[in-house]
């Protein structure tokens, strides 16, 4: 993890995502909400499909995410981070585009920038 200031939910995000706790992730997402894996081009829908992404495709890369920086685009906050694990073309930079809900993530897109 990196020191940078993030908002808590998001900040909760990273530090969830790190130990690779797909429950605790999960608590932060609204029941309804929507995560776009636009590097593997998949649309989910919901706690039960992005649970099954989060402990199927998501768990074999055993990922490690440092946050780099935060920006706000279209009324939403975007994470940049550095993304490394057993997969084609690690690390790799990806744009993390949350939209929150009464404090829920209710919309994730993570977008894959290029490698580093």
């Amino acid at each position: 993890m990196t020191s940078l200031d993030l908002p808590d939910l998001l900040a909760a995000y990273f530090a969830a995502k790190s130990k690779a706790d797909a429950e605790e992730t999960l608590s932060l997402f609204a029941p309804d909400a929507v995560v776009w894996d636009n590097g593997e081009d998949l649309e989910l829908s919901g706690i039960e499909a992005i649970r099954g992404w989060m402990t199927g495709t998501v768990s074999t890369y055993e990922l490690t995410t440092t946050p780099q920086e935060l920006s706000e685009r279209d009324g939403r906050q975007v994470v940049r981070a550095i993304v490394a694990g057993n997969f084609p073309g690690s690390p790799y930079a990806f744009d993390y585009v949350f939209l929150t809900r009464e404090g829920r993530i209710a919309e994730l897109a993570i977008d894959p920038i290029g490698p580093v």
